[in-house]
């Protein structure tokens, strides 16, 4: 009997031992588990900050590696501009001797300027060119354009005349060439005479 009841009390010890220690080990599973959830939460806000920060970054440029590039850009920047009625872009685009002789208010007022397209240019890429020295090229573009009404055509082997000046490639609608080099030979010769001067 009395082992018996020995016994039955060692039972119940280990008994409730037993559910203390699985009472323990559940414990360390539940919130091991939370620390995972919480841990993994975290990850996850971490990604999608991250991924929020990747979709919120601009769009980087085209490095502009070789002239057709340059020309590329430039002449894209001007239309883009256009499209939303800033002339700006074009009168970057024309030769200095008109730039110094007219504002910005004048050069709206010329017959070229004050016509507006019936289309505008939503896309150009230059597809070829061929230089002349470094002063000039003739570059073979692709345009989209797109009129009032939605509807777009495409155009292909459109040639235009561009020129290096004041260090960047232009496309002038008003200015020529021909008064840029009669107005950089007055400048030359001002130059020269303000040499003899001084000495």
């Amino acid at each position: 009997m009395h082992y018996e009841k020995y016994g039955v009390n060692i039972m119940k010890n280990i008994y409730n031992r037993c559910n203390l220690f699985c009472g323990l080990m559940i414990a360390i599973l539940i919130i091991n588990f939370v620390g995972c959830s919480s841990d993994t939460s975290k990850e996850n806000s971490e990604t999608t900050e991250t991924e929020q920060v990747v979709v919120q970054t601009p769009i980087v440029q085209k490095e502009l590696v070789t002239v057709q590039d340059t020309i590329e850009a430039a002449l894209s920047d001007a239309m883009e501009r256009l499209r939303y009625y800033d002339n700006s872009g074009l009168y970057e685009n024309e030769f200095a001797y008109l730039t110094d002789e007219s504002s910005f208010d004048d050069y709206l007022k010329f017959g070229q300027i004050t016509q507006r397209p019936l289309a505008d240019v939503t896309e150009l890429k230059v597809d070829s060119l061929w230089m002349f020295a470094h002063d000039s090229a003739s570059v073979w573009v692709s345009i989209t354009l797109e009129d009032a009404e939605g509807k777009v055509d495409n155009l292909t082997e459109q040639k235009l005349k561009v020129y290096y000046h004041k260090e960047k490639w232009i496309k002038p609608t008003v200015s020529v060439i021909k008064y840029q080099l009669e107005y950089d030979d007055l400048i030359r010769q001002a130059d020269e005479a303000s040499q003899w001067e001084d000495e």
